[in-house]
């Protein structure tokens, strides 16, 4: 799909949300953003506070936490699968390191 905007930086794009528990814990909303004018998805993770609770909503473009978590950096996905299992992948990363300080 193509949109006409009037913009610079206006965009269209869906949302879904999915919660992940790990180890049977409710650990964090990942939102799905569907950019529809490229067909390629996006995420933001926002981790519970009782698991983490210094931890800020982080995003699939977040450039220092990917390099920090020696996870690998994309930003986009060409399916909700893909975009998906690397926010699992992110947060299990994120909560094991955290609680191995």
């Amino acid at each position: 799909m193509k949109f006409n905007y009037q913009n610079d930086g206006d965009i269209l794009y869906g949302v879904e949300t999915f919660r992940f528990r790990l180890q049977g814990k409710e650990t964090a909303d990942i939102t799905l953003l569907n950019l529809l004018d490229d067909e390629q998805y996006g995420y933001e993770i926002q981790v519970n506070k009782n698991i983490l609770p210094s931890f800020e909503t982080v995003s699939s473009t977040d450039y220092e936490l990917f390099q920090s978590l020696k996870v690998e950096f994309k930003p986009f996905f060409n399916s909700k699968q893909e975009a998906l299992q690397h926010a699992i992948d992110v947060i299990s990363e994120v909560v094991t390191k955290t609680q191995e300080v």
